[in-house]
């Protein structure tokens, strides 16, 4: 017999490529759909936020600090006045890749 933490585990794992998928959507809309807005990167900030406070919970801590560390560029990016710069968007693109590759 499962527990309730069980089946939130299951339904967290069975859901885990799919919110990496959405924050690699939201990330190619800001790196290649050049929307680079503070709505756009704000959106992906709060998917990345979201992942990083799950995972760990649930038993996936390279997921989590790989959100975390999105969640953090991120923030430094919308932090900073001024339009973001594109060394700084660049550097975005490996960490959601570490992402990926957590999973």
């Amino acid at each position: 017999m499962s527990s309730a933490l069980d089946d939130l585990r299951a339904s967290f794992r069975d859901r885990l490529a799919e919110r990496v998928g959405e924050i690699e959507a939201a990330w190619e809309a800001v790196a290649r759909g050049g929307d680079a807005s503070p709505e756009a990167l704000s959106q992906l900030l709060r998917l990345a936020h979201s992942l990083y406070g799950t995972a760990g919970t649930f038993g996936y801590p390279e997921a989590g600090l790989a959100s975390r560390a999105l969640e953090h560029g991120v923030r430094e990016i919308l932090d900073r006045p001024g339009p973001p710069r594109a060394a700084d968007l660049a550097a975005l693109g490996p960490l959601v890749s570490a992402l990926r590759s957590s999973l």
